[in-house]
């Protein structure tokens, strides 16, 4: 058994980066303005559903997939392989879209690419390392990111005064090449000479094991991010930074609601096991309501911090209920993320991405309807989205579900 000091060491390593991308954002404000601060979570909400889609719920497959703790080498050239050719493919993506923030978005991708890189190490170290030294060889691997990360941000900031696209490039190829060197070297990978019928064969189970599984992220990241990315064109500069400011404190919800389902999962899963679908939507349920309890009290308590915000952020606005709105609307789609993780857990993945396309096609219908043909505010064709998109998806998913409950099938 590992000891309570290195269990802690693995729990606290995997917050690092998600800090370090908070203190980026900060300073990122502080420094360069509300400006930065809308450029930056522009470029976030555009590649969150890239991120998906290149990661392709690699690490997973890996767990799968190992070998007595080694895993083989066709995987791995798989992965910097896939990790290259989407440099150039988001490159024509993004400038098929002609914006201020091309090179903003391309810049950010780097820094994503490394840590799709990244993925597979924590992997390997909790499932094959010996039990008394996980804890501490994941944080040294995640510290000496962050620590690399933050000595290459601040002397782009105050040695070479770099705005914020140099920011990113040269934080994002550093973080590139720490993660590439941590993928080659920490997993065991088997030596065999690379030879193309195995690297096919490889591409295949990869390809037929994750696809549902990576339309499912890739679908979700983009129903999370379609709200800013609609709305780009028709936001003021300060309306743009608070929008963006709402999507990395949604971000942070998101990882506070996934620790309270994950206290949960074992009961869920026992109910799974015994059909009791009835339970589960029970736990369900009580799980959202106290994750709409925690997102209405930290929406309203940011109502009375949030001068504090925008003087940190340098962000030209009165205070208002803007932030604290956006933030509960855009907090909704993780609220009822269980209900439609229930699919997972009873091996219905295709069924979720029909739930997803679902959700995005009326969503992105009630959105145009209140902006283009009721002239609305903006803020209404977002919450139309947000919440037509929450209940849907909850909706199609009790139907999938009750469709395949053994007291509806007889």
């Amino acid at each position: 058994m590992a000891s309570l000091p290195d269990r802690a060491l693995f729990g606290v390593s995997r917050f690092l980066w998600p800090a370090h991308n908070l203190v980026l954002l900060v300073v990122i404000g502080a420094f360069h303005g509300q400006d930065a601060i809308a450029d930056y979570t522009y470029a976030l909400a555009i590649c969150g559903p890239l991120y998906f889609l290149t990661s392709f719920t690699f690490a997973l497959f890996l767990l799968v997939d190992s070998k007595r703790g080694r895993y083989r080498r066709e995987l791995l050239f798989l992965r910097i392989l896939s990790v290259a050719a989407s440099l150039p493919l988001v490159t024509l993506a993004v400038l098929l879209f002609p914006s201020t923030q091309t090179y903003a978005v391309v810049a950010l991708w780097i820094l994503k690419l490394g840590e799709v890189l990244f993925e597979p190490v924590p992997i390997y170290i909790g499932t094959h390392s010996t039990a008394e030294h996980r804890g501490k060889r994941l944080f040294l691997c995640d510290a000496s990111r962050v620590l690399l990360s933050q000595v290459l941000m601040w002397f782009c900031l105050l040695v070479l005064e770099s705005d914020l696209v140099a920011l990113l490039w040269v934080t994002g190829l550093g973080n590139l090449l720490l993660s590439l060197w941590f993928l080659v070297s920490v997993p065991k990978w088997t030596s065999r000479r690379l030879r193309a019928h195995r690297v096919l064969a490889a591409s295949r189970r990869l390809f037929r094991f994750c696809l549902p599984m990576t339309l499912s992220a890739a679908l979700l990241a983009f129903l999370i991010s379609l709200p800013r990315i609609l709305m780009e064109g028709v936001l003021e500069e300060h309306e743009r930074a608070i929008f963006g400011t709402a999507q990395v404190i949604g971000s942070g919800a998101a990882l506070f609601f996934n620790a309270m389902w994950l206290y949960e999962f074992q009961q869920i899963r026992k109910r799974v096991r015994e059909n009791d679908f009835f339970g589960v939507a029970r736990i369900n349920l009580t799980l959202s309501f106290f994750f709409f309890v925690a997102l209405a009290a930290g929406s309203l308590a940011l109502f009375f911090i949030q001068p504090l915000v925008f003087s940190a952020l340098r962000i030209n606005a009165a205070p208002s209920g803007l932030l604290p709105a956006l933030v509960f609307l855009l907090g909704i789609q993780h609220c009822i993320s269980v209900h439609r993780d229930l699919l997972k857990l009873i091996g219905q993945v295709w069924a979720e991405v029909r739930v997803l396309v679902g959700a995005l096609a009326v969503a992105t219908l009630a959105h145009q309807i209140f902006v283009l043909v009721l002239d609305g505010p903006w803020l209404w064709g977002v919450t139309a989205f947000c919440v037509l998109s929450a209940l849907v998806q909850v909706a199609l998913a009790y139907l999938q579900v009750r469709r395949l409950s053994p007291a509806h099938s007889s």
